[in-house]
């Protein structure tokens, strides 16, 4: 029987006892301060707001194993607001609805903040009576019963809502709140949103929240040493992009009415979220309300630590016969990605490559390398990318870029090797080595799972392993021959699943990704434009709108069409939005993205990601979108013809 793939499923949501790795980043998700958690589909999100969830805490053993028994300083209920939230409440007219209001949106924010109060309150009285029995927490019943008939007695609305069977103790007081939440969802979808009213608290939006937060936590703090001075309470709601942007502005609105014990964690993909306004005039929410974590922004270490710490998790809980040894108590060298995938050079690459080329050309070059002058002594591989630099850019480089030479070098291996490989025709391009893999995946840890997860099928359909105790503790790498075939199946499926995950759009969505994945393929591997070599590798588009406004022959709804496939592009991480240099002018323009690295394999570009900035050539690009008659291939070439006019190539000093 073929083992399973202890890296799939990769979503969260698929896995019966899911694996949560706790990254420094769950540390800032624990703070007296309320944290917004932006990225794009599959970074890591929900697993960060599982991982200080109460019952992931209590009950998940990958998380205990991580922590050990102390308890947290704090209770966070989590939920995701699809479950629980109706987009009914965003189609509703407020003004319409309430004409006679001097404010009607504020109506809307009062019945939208008592629907998350009325969730929040359910999830947080199920967890502290849960943490009771369990003996985190000992207070009386007797305290119990009197702060739940003090909470009735102060709002109507709810004792109206306890009925005849009454209301026992922190459980009943949940199913109330449970009873009012799905009731609102009820009426709010049946267009009955004055009946909504009717149920609502008679306090202003986070009063209630914040009331009921401060007497749970005096409860639950009763006994002597049950918590700490700072002990506090969280509700993380995750999928926040689903929310319409005046319903942003009410969530945005309820964070800011916060007060300590509790706080919010709010999470969202990045491109869908309005994070600062609010539905008060003249006031936003700032970083004294809350912190942003931007998981886009991770550096490259942090992430490549956290792919290890993933990997680690899932092997660990693969192999059964692991479970005897604690997790804390593994040897330091029980699994590196290093000891997996290895470590490589770009010139190690190339003599490999070049010993299975029948390209004398290519043959030539390693040659004249050995006899360089370059790096004498320091290895025995050959600087061929460095002599095939000097060799293209040498009558360039004769100014103050001689005292540090070496260090230019190293910043055009990547472009070097792809240009190599494009003059001498190789077409299988070795993305292999652990920080390559890493690099590929552009920041997603669930990119880096079906990464990592292809080359597992690859290695076992090669039998270079037989099981997940292969993967530990390694002496050799898995070869180069299986990452490469193993990664390239891993970019072409990503091209292939565009139609699974996109409904509508997905034959633009496939175009669109193809022809800057040429484009940028074409950019960085000519091995007859100069500027190949003599400027970073390029690929970050701006997407300039405004000049498909110009195009008098364009169809009507052009503009609004391109924005809908990049926009949609970029939702399912298929393009990712591209960092500029600091000196690029980018004030008027609104998009600029790049392709996925994932991809690189696929059309042949660099691995570590693009500088600067170039414009996209509206034209080509709206008629490929929209199915031009001309070939796509035709269309990039006319496109790489627009883009290299406007490459600076006076001077190489650009890195």
């Amino acid at each position: 029987m073929t083992p399973p793939n202890p890296f799939r499923p990769t979503r969260f949501e698929h896995h019966d006892h899911p694996l949560i790795w706790l990254s420094p980043n769950v540390q800032l998700l624990e703070g007296l301060k309320s944290v917004y958690v932006a990225g794009t589909r599959g970074s890591g999100k929900t697993s960060l707001l599982k991982a200080v969830n109460w019952r992931e805490r209590l009950y998940n053993p990958t998380v205990r194993d991580q922590l050990g028994s102390n308890p947290p300083d704090y209770v966070a209920v989590y939920f995701r607001l699809p479950d629980f939230l109706t987009s009914a409440i965003g189609l509703i007219d407020w003004t319409l609805c309430f004409p006679d209001s001097p404010a009607p949106e504020l109506v809307g924010y009062e019945i939208f903040s008592q629907l998350i109060e009325f969730v929040g309150a359910q999830l947080i009285c199920e967890a502290i009576s849960s943490l009771r029995a369990t003996q985190r927490f000992s207070y009386s019943t007797d305290d119990e019963d009197a702060l739940v008939n003090a909470i009735l007695g102060r709002y109507p609305p709810l004792a109206r809502a306890v009925g005849d069977e009454g209301c026992q103790g922190l459980d009943g007081l949940s199913v109330v709140f449970r009873r009012l939440h799905q009731r609102l969802n009820v009426l709010i979808t049946r267009g009955q949103v004055h009946d909504a009213l009717a149920i609502s608290l008679e306090t202003q939006p986070g009063v209630f929240i914040n009331e009921l937060a401060s007497a749970l936590r005096d409860l639950a703090c009763t006994a002597e040493g049950s918590c700490s001075a700072g002990f506090h309470l969280k509700i993380c709601i995750d999928d926040c992009e689903t929310l319409q942007p005046a319903q942003q502005r009410f969530l945005n609105s309820l964070v800011r009415s916060t007060r300590n014990p509790l706080f919010w964690v709010v999470s969202y993909v990045s491109v869908d979220y309005d994070s600062t306004n609010t539905v008060h005039y003249s006031q936003t929410l700032s970083d004294a309300d809350r912190t942003q974590l931007l998981l886009d922004d991770m550096g490259s270490t942090e992430f490549y630590r956290l792919c290890e710490g993933v990997s680690l998790l899932r092997i660990y809980y693969s192999d059964p016969g692991l479970r005897s040894v604690p997790l804390s108590e593994l040897p330091r060298d029980f699994f590196g990605l290093d000891d997996l995938l290895g470590k490589v050079s770009i010139n190690a690459l190339l003599a490999n490559q070049a010993a299975h080329s029948l390209s004398a050309e290519f043959a030539q070059l390693v040659e004249r390398a050995r006899a360089s002058d370059l790096r004498k002594g320091r290895n025995h591989v050959p600087p061929i990318f460095e002599t095939y630099v000097l060799e293209k850019l040498g009558h360039r480089l004769a100014d103050e870029r001689e005292a540090n030479l070496q260090a230019y070098l190293r910043r055009k291996n990547v472009a070097a090797m792809l240009t190599i490989f494009a003059e001498f025709r190789i077409t299988n391009i070795p993305y292999v080595g652990a920080r390559t893999i890493v690099s590929l995946s552009n920041l997603c840890i669930r990119d880096y799972l079906e990464l990592i997860g292809s080359i597992y099928d690859e290695a076992l359909r090669r039998k270079e392993i037989r099981a997940v105790a292969d993967l530990q503790q390694r002496e050799t790498p898995l070869s180069q021959d299986v990452q490469r075939v193993g990664v390239r199946n891993s970019s072409r499926a990503k091209l292939d699943g565009i139609r699974n995950i996109i409904e509508r759009d997905w034959a633009e969505a496939t175009r669109a990704v193809e022809f800057i994945g040429k484009l940028t393929a074409q950019l960085q591997s000519n091995p007859n434009a100069e500027s190949t070599l003599a400027t970073p590798e390029r690929g970050n588009f701006i997407f300039d709108l405004s000049a498909l406004d110009q195009d008098k022959g364009g169809p009507p709804g052009r503009r609004a069409f391109i924005t809908r496939v990049l926009r949609r592009c970029e939702a399912d991480g298929l393009l990712r939005p591209a960092r500029p240099d600091q000196n690029d002018d980018d004030d008027a323009h609104e998009l600029a993205f790049h392709l996925h690295r994932r991809f690189a394999p696929e059309f042949g570009f660099s691995y570590r990601g693009p500088y600067g900035l170039l414009r996209m050539p509206m034209a080509e690009f709206a008629e490929m979108c929209e199915g031009s008659a001309e070939t796509l291939d035709a269309l990039v070439d006319r496109a790489y013809q627009r883009i290299s006019r406007d490459i600076p190539t006076d001077h190489p000093k650009l890195l």
